[in-house]
């Protein structure tokens, strides 16, 4: 039995001996800074490696600093020490009440317990060799020489913990596998990734006259999606930004029709001039096709639709694979295949098992396109023999069949290197969506021998994978592949038209971020209801400038700001209290810390069914809209900074989020220090958008409505209750709507 479920011996080898105490404090490698233009393959993959390295270990120092906080954590007590296959085995005997069912080949974590307090307690990593069947909680641990012999007595009693819950073990195996399979990636990809010159792109330009095919695309796509769209047609890598909103997932939809079509028009000039000179290698295929005796012109009509059908029988060995790096932009991807292709006067129906959605963790109304459940309808048309108690083998062999016929699959940058995939050897079209929120090794996962065509879209001025290590981080290992081909001057087709944001939002967003290249459509234009009340417009920023941070008292390595909460919860009871008719599922609150996120679902007043799953961090709303954005930004201390809020992609996820209204709540005096926000203020103050809230916060209510720029100056009383003032805010709003 192979006891080490496929990881090469390499990374076995390195992970097993590490100890994993301050692993912040001490540089284990000796890495340097990755280089946009390679110049030497092997150079390249060795500096890659030592960051690879380096960003595993940071991740397993974060484990372990929360350990004593762990659930999965085991006590066990050491029962002997053996050689085994030329392994060094420790024979562990768990003696917790509570059992996990361990598997051959998981990595697991296990904490020496020092005889002494003042000894220092090392966290050392072993790979479970086998289960030990005689009895029910032994299992045997593979080890490292060194550890193997410095280990404890006999009956030394030990923690342990599994990496299954705790860390992506898988993700890393297969970052890692690339490394090694550079060889793998297609030639003429391989050439473009890994060269000197700055750029070896075709230059990519169409006449009106020989788009005159797709001249029903201008009723469904603006040009520059036009040209993103069809520049997919002619070059082996296409990179396509798109800022929020400019509708990348619809540019997809272009990109999969166009993809699965490009072979059917006789009116394309350039892909005639293609065949034209791949003609002789097709004509022995095409003799058998047509017949032996048959002669073949391209400028009779009627040759070149029979040409047109062998081809198009021939595009049937073609699949598209889309995928990205979280699970929720693949199912975002997918449902939107699931409305249709959005084009006018074309036939582009999917037939069953053509449209797959392969992987794990997806949303539930998928579950009738996913490989298992269309495994079990061949198999059950197609094979009398299945059974519900033994079908297994069936099964098996009925993915393949599923995978043969599949022309679109669905899935994640780690799914899409399921071995199984290469049992049926089909050309590929692969786009990748969030293509720069994955650093490269991430990102080149998916791409095979049978990858044709790669399309990365994505944004870089949004945020990127998330790293550990400072190191790694110094040296441009979060950089991703779109991020590193875009500093190698190659041509990126930017999506220029958003569709999402209010002008007042975008306006900034535009300035700050995409250099005055974003245009708005007419459809974000409409005034809503609550724009009417100054307070509520657009853009708009409360300035807690009595709040206070601290840390969070569970999460320790987090922060919360209890005075920005009691004013989110002012802000939020003023607008249900006005809006009767508004939406609560239309309202999302985000903020950059996991603490503040905490604390709001814990709040009273936001402690509500609708509001469930509308209230996350920055980083998990990306990818998300909502009409109003309430945006906690927390720090609130000159001394300490504002972390990495600072980061610019940050701040552009938190106003981008947001359709109709995008709502800051923060200490001024902190934030300005900072450039970006510094702009950001400048510009709320600039609109008249910039209001000051003090204490008592519950009082604010009337000056909430009432609020002029004197109010800047002057605070006045209210001299009123809350429950007084619900009735008169009430009576007060229905005057805008007489």
């Amino acid at each position: 039995m192979n006891q080490t479920t496929g990881f090469s011996k390499k990374i076995i080898k390195e992970l097993l001996s590490w100890k994993i105490t301050n692993f912040n404090k001490k540089k284990y490698y000796e890495a340097k800074k990755i280089p946009v233009n390679v110049s030497s393959l092997k150079k390249y993959k060795k500096k890659i490696e030592s960051l690879f390295f380096e960003e595993t270990k940071a991740q397993l120092n974060q484990i372990s600093k929360i350990n004593s906080e762990l659930t999965g954590i085991f006590d066990c007590q050491i029962v002997s020490k053996i050689i085994k296959d030329k392994k060094f085995i420790l024979e562990i005997e768990i003696v917790s009440k509570k059992f996990q069912n361990f598997r051959e080949g998981d990595f697991i974590i296990f904490f020496e317990k020092p005889e002494k307090k003042e000894k220092i307690c090392h966290s050392l990593i072993g790979l479970i060799y086998k289960k030990i069947f005689n009895f029910k909680k032994r299992i045997l641990i593979e080890t490292d020489p060194e550890i193997w012999e410095n280990t404890g007595k006999k009956n030394q009693r030990i923690n342990l913990t599994n990496f299954r819950t705790l860390f992506s073990l898988k993700s890393i195996y297969k970052d890692f596998q690339v490394l090694n399979n550079f060889n793998q990636i297609p030639w003429g990809i391989n050439k473009i990734l890994f060269s000197k010159k700055k750029s070896i792109n075709e230059n990519f330009s169409l006449s009106r006259k020989e788009i005159f095919f797709y001249s029903h695309f201008t009723v469904h796509f603006n040009s520059s999606q036009m040209e993103g769209i069809l520049s997919t047609l002619i070059n082996k890598i296409s990179l396509i930004q798109g800022p929020p909103g400019t509708g990348k997932t619809r540019t997809i939809l272009g990109i999969i029709y166009l993809n699965l079509r490009k072979f059917l028009s006789r009116k394309n000039k350039f892909l005639k001039k293609i065949l034209s000179k791949e003609f002789d290698l097709l004509k022995g295929k095409l003799s058998s096709f047509f017949g032996e005796k048959r002669r073949f012109n391209l400028n009779k009509e009627k040759n070149w639709k029979n040409l047109q059908r062998f081809l198009y029988m021939n595009q049937k060995t073609r699949r598209i694979i889309v995928c990205a790096f979280s699970n929720t932009a693949t199912d975002e991807n997918t449902a939107r295949i699931t409305y249709g292709l959005p084009m006018q006067k074309i036939k582009a129906k999917f037939e069953i098992f053509e449209v797959l959605r392969l992987g794990p963790n997806y949303k539930f109304f998928f579950d009738h396109i996913t490989l298992d459940s269309y495994a079990l309808i061949w198999a059950s048309e197609n094979n009398d023999s299945l059974s519900i108690w033994d079908c297994s083998k069936i099964l098996k062999d009925s993915r393949i069949q599923i995978i043969k016929k599949s022309k679109l699959i669905y899935t994640t940058l780690a799914c899409a290197s399921y071995t199984f995939l290469n049992k049926v050897k089909k050309k590929e079209t692969l786009i990748i969506d969030e293509a720069a929120q994955a650093i490269e090794l991430s990102t080149l996962v998916p791409v095979r021998k049978t990858c044709e065509n790669l399309i990365l879209i994505g944004d870089i001025q949004q945020l990127p994978a998330t790293i550990f290590s400072q190191s790694s981080l110094d040296l441009n290992y979060e950089r991703s592949l779109f991020k590193r081909l875009q500093l190698k001057k190659f041509p990126i087709y930017f999506l220029e038209t958003q569709f999402r944001m209010h002008p007042q939002i975008s306006s900034f967003v535009s300035r700050k971020f995409y250099k005055n290249g974003l245009n708005d459509s007419q459809m974000v234009k409409k005034v809503q209801n609550f724009h009417f009340l100054r307070c509520f417009g657009p853009i708009l920023f409360f300035d807690a400038s009595e709040g206070l941070d601290n840390f969070h008292k569970k999460q320790k390595n987090s922060w919360c700001n209890l005075e920005e909460i009691r004013i989110i919860s002012f802000i939020f009871r003023s607008l249900i209290c006005l809006f009767t008719n508004l939406n609560l599922r239309s309202i999302g609150i985000i903020s950059s810390y996991q603490g503040q996120v905490s604390e709001i679902q814990e709040n009273n007043i936001l402690k509500r069914s609708e509001l469930k799953g509308q209230i996350n961090t920055v980083d998990g709303f990306q990818g998300r809209e909502k009409n109003i954005i309430i945006f906690s930004t927390v720090r609130a201390r000159n001394e300490r900074g504002i972390g990495f809020l600072s980061d610019c992609r940050r701040m552009n996820v938190a106003f981008t989020r947001a359709k109709f209204s995008f709502w800051g709540v923060g200490k001024a005096s902190v934030l300005k220090k900072d450039t970006n926000w510094f702009e950001g203020l400048f510009d709320f103050r600039k609109r008249g958008r910039f209001f000051c809230i003090r204490k008592p916060i519950e009082r604010s209510n009337r000056r909430l409505i009432y609020w002029t720029t004197e109010d800047e100056k002057i605070y006045s009383e209210d001299g009123e209750n809350f429950s007084s003032l619900n009735f008169f805010l009430i009576n007060y709003i229905k005057s805008f709507f007489i």
